[in-house]
C-alpha cells in the first residue's frame, strides 16, 4: 500500500487555489500515522510518499485549480514507488 499526500500536507507558504478552499494551514500527517499503524498491524507493506513529496515540494507537484498531481507529481510518485519495490524485492 502507498499513500500520496495532499498538497495541504506539505510545508508551503502558499497552497494552490483548490487547497485554499479547505485550509490555509498545514494539514499534518495524522492520517499517515493511522495508515502506518493499520498496515503494521496487518503485515501490509506500506510506503508513505509524504517525506519524498516534502523534499520536492517546490517543483510544482499539484495543479493549482484542482489539487491533482501534475506530470512532475506523477513522475515523483511513480519513481519513488518503483525504487521502493526494487529495494524491498517486491517485484521480480
Amino acid at each position: 500500500m502507498f499513500y500520496v499526500p495532499l498538497e495541504g500536507q506539505l510545508d508551503l507558504e502558499h497552497y494552490g487555489d483548490h487547497m485554499r478552499l479547505y485550509t490555509t494551514t498545514r494539514i499534518g500527517d495524522s492520517f499517515n500515522g493511522l495508515l502506518r499503524e493499520f498496515t503494521q498491524k496487518n503485515n501490509i507493506p506500506f510506503l508513505d510518499l509524504l517525506p519524498e513529496f516534502e523534499r520536492h515540494k517546490l517543483e510544482g507537484l499539484y495543479f493549482n485549480r484542482d489539487g491533482h498531481l501534475t506530470e512532475q507529481g506523477h513522475q515523483l510518485a511513480a519513481g519513488t514507488l518503483f525504487d521502493h519495490l526494487q529495494q524491498h524485492h517486491l517485484v521480480p
